[in-house]
């Protein structure tokens, strides 16, 4: 598994995300993502550069004003 630093705007949100996040996990996820950073990657598939994991973290991503994140 190759983890690479890929830009937030060629990122494509998985429309058919079965996860759904109230605005309680929304920030916690940010208060995580402000305290440790982003630990995990993203999950992308490179074909299509839709988010297969970590939807809602690069939804806090890009609110933040981050530009890249990693991925695998």
């Amino acid at each position: 598994m190759k983890v690479e630093t890929t830009p937030l705007a060629g990122l494509i949100p998985d429309a058919k995300n079965a996860r759904r996040h109230p605005q309680k996990n929304v920030d916690a996820i940010r208060e995580s993502l402000r305290r440790f950073g982003q630990v995990e990657p993203l999950v992308v598939q490179r074909a299509t550069m839709r988010v297969l994991g970590g939807n809602a973290r690069l939804m806090v991503l890009r609110e933040d004003g981050a530009s890249e994140a990693p991925v695998v």
